[in-house]
């Protein structure tokens, strides 16, 4: 019973899992086109993005055709952190709209660097001379904290489940010094029984095993006593790290900035001219 009701409390601990949540998004466009220089084929683009929504988080290094296959170089802006990836979703629309090609990659952030995504043949089967086409770029950065939820916090609540762990190996503890007590009663009396000189009797043989049951109990009981305060105590200390962890990247990354405002040139490419020239204004939170 007392190894059963342990585990009760033991079992959350254990099966505790982490939640990611999407910290910053962000998109890219790449407007392309299939070229030839000196007869042999290439590819052409133009690098475009929101800039009012820009989050920084995808470097486009190159985009280049390697015999028949096309070839984007990239890495990931964002500094390393151990519990960060990413997700990279690509779209391959032709100038009508039409979606050609798209997939999801995940890629953790201990490769953020020296990245490529490679189409296969995409000059001959995805690629057509002389059409126009757009690569849209859709970067999420996810981390272990949610900015849609309160600052990450140590609560009472929180620490409830180590609290109940550590008080359930102190009842264990008590029940060991009082197991010890009894045992060390037993063991007197049964030794000052034997002193006085009385015959070996059944009451007295009683009193010996019942000293012996008492020491094993005792021992039980006191194992599993430090051990629950112990594990309930470690799982304090790691979760409590955690949480300032938490803390501190929620404060970088969900921390609400000042509004401030600019005006800037902005340049939109399109499929049908070199480009659109004009002014905006930009809002930045």
């Amino acid at each position: 019973m007392k190894y059963f009701l342990l585990s009760i409390f033991f079992l959350p601990i254990c099966l505790s899992a982490q939640s990611y949540y999407a910290l910053q998004q962000d998109m890219d466009s790449i407007y392309l086109e299939l070229s030839a220089t000196d007869g042999k084929l290439g590819i052409s683009y133009q690098i475009a993005s929101n800039n009012s929504t820009k989050k920084d988080l995808l470097n486009i290094i190159e985009l280049k055709l390697s015999d028949a296959d096309l070839i984007l170089h990239y890495n990931f802006k964002s500094k390393k952190e151990k519990d960060f990836y990413h997700t990279l979703e690509t779209l391959l629309s032709s100038e009508s709209g039409a979606l050609i090609q798209s997939d999801v990659m995940t890629i953790r952030v201990k490769s953020i660097e020296n990245q490529q995504i490679i189409w296969k043949d995409a000059a001959e089967q995805l690629l057509e001379y002389g059409r126009k086409y757009a690569l849209v770029l859709k970067t999420k950065l996810w981390g272990i904290v949610n900015c849609d939820e309160k600052r990450p916090s140590f609560t009472f609540n929180k620490s409830f489940p180590y609290v109940s762990v550590i008080s359930l190996g102190a009842a264990f503890l008590l029940d060991s010094h009082k197991d010890y007590k009894q045992r060390d009663n037993l063991y007197d009396n049964y030794r000052s029984r034997w002193e006085n000189g009385e015959p070996s009797t059944q009451e007295l043989q009683n009193d010996f095993q019942d000293a012996q049951k008492k020491e094993r109990s005792a021992k039980r009981s006191a194992y599993i006593g430090w051990s629950a305060v112990g594990i309930g105590a470690t799982a304090a200390i790691i979760d409590f790290i955690k949480t300032k962890k938490k803390q501190r990247l929620y404060d970088e990354y969900c921390a609400k900035k000042d509004v401030t405002w600019s005006i800037s040139p902005n340049v939109t490419p399109d499929f049908t001219s070199s480009g659109q020239l004009g002014a905006k204004l930009t809002i930045r939170f």
